[in-house]
């Protein structure tokens, strides 16, 4: 398991049928510029769902929230969906919190 120190992490795989983004670490302000590739990753017309791993992400802040919500809306106008899976559950605990979780389901 990953403590709060980690640093982020992302690993962006694309096939024909999917985008897998795996993330890592702490997602803070300081991250934007590691989940480029995952915003250039989901902005295309094709390759099906974007699934975004979230089994090693150790924390997240309200930029780490920003930054996925711009991902969610990134993926929604090429008319792809978003899949969130193995989400921790303290990083869970936020996007409930936040009600981020709806936005990024609907």
């Amino acid at each position: 398991m990953m403590d709060s120190t980690t640093p982020f992490t992302v690993s962006v795989t694309q096939d024909a049928v999917r985008t897998l983004c795996a993330l890592g670490g702490r997602m803070t302000h300081a991250s934007y510029e590691l989940f480029r590739p995952v915003l250039d990753a989901a902005d295309t017309a094709d390759g099906g769902p974007v699934v975004l791993d979230l089994e090693r992400l150790s924390f997240l802040d309200s930029s780490g929230l920003g930054m996925l919500l711009i991902l969610s809306d990134t993926v929604r106008r090429r008319g792809r969906p978003l899949h969130l899976v193995n989400i921790p559950p303290r990083v869970q605990r936020v996007l409930v919190q936040t009600n981020t979780h709806r936005l990024l389901a609907g």
